[in-house]
């Protein structure tokens, strides 16, 4: 998730060298990134406040095209058993760094519609980036002084962990929710031409 984490964040190549100097990364560094399905015309923009430019914001996935990561040629799988979820920059959606059952709305309370899914599903929830929100915010700050672009909310990127089995499911649900910015279904290189996901190996 660490390269949508970067389109998602800066422009410009900055998010690379802020990531260089204070590392912000999820429990595992991954070499791939998610396929993009959108074409630089069809970018909208969410709007902004301070005189910095609006951040690009791609159209949402269809629920439907969410599947799991394949090797195109070989077929085989490229997932790992974690789904990445990002809520929408202005709502300040904030989760726990370790694993709950909810998160929670800029006013503090539970948001019930996340709570719900994640109850269907028997899923928990925990913030992606090992760093506090006010350390992500300094960094947002730090990126946006540099670019004069609006820099997306990185505490309101999470991990929701599920059974392989209701992946697909969790990640579509998710994705229906207006609150909702993007999900990502994390991919995994196998060089050594496996036919097990890590979900699998691990149990």
């Amino acid at each position: 998730m660490l390269i949508r984490l970067a389109a998602t964040a800066c422009a410009a190549g900055i998010v690379t060298v802020l990531l260089a100097a204070a590392p912000i990364i999820p429990d595992k560094q991954l070499a791939t990134a998610a396929p993009v399905s959108a074409k630089v015309d069809d970018l909208i923009t969410q709007p902004v406040a301070g005189g910095l430019a609006p951040r690009a914001v791609r159209p949402k996935q269809r629920s439907a095209d969410i599947i799991l990561p394949e090797d195109p040629i070989s077929g085989r799988p490229q997932w790992n058993g974690k789904l990445g979820v990002k809520f929408r920059d202005e709502l300040k959606v904030r989760a726990d760094r370790i694993s709950s059952t909810t998160v929670r709305g800029a006013n503090g309370q539970p948001i019930p519609q996340v709570t719900e899914i994640l109850s269907g599903f028997g899923g928990t929830v925990r913030q992606a980036l090992r760093r506090t929100p006010e350390e992500l915010r300094a960094l947002e700050m730090r990126a946006e002084r540099i670019s004069k672009m609006a820099q997306a909310d990185l505490a309101g990127i999470v991990y929701v962990d599920v059974q392989p089995e209701k992946l697909v499911d969790a990640a579509r649900a998710l994705n229906d929710l207006d609150i909702v910015e993007w999900v990502e279904i994390e991919r995994i290189m196998m060089p050594d031409g496996g036919t097990t996901n890590a979900a699998e190996q691990d149990g």
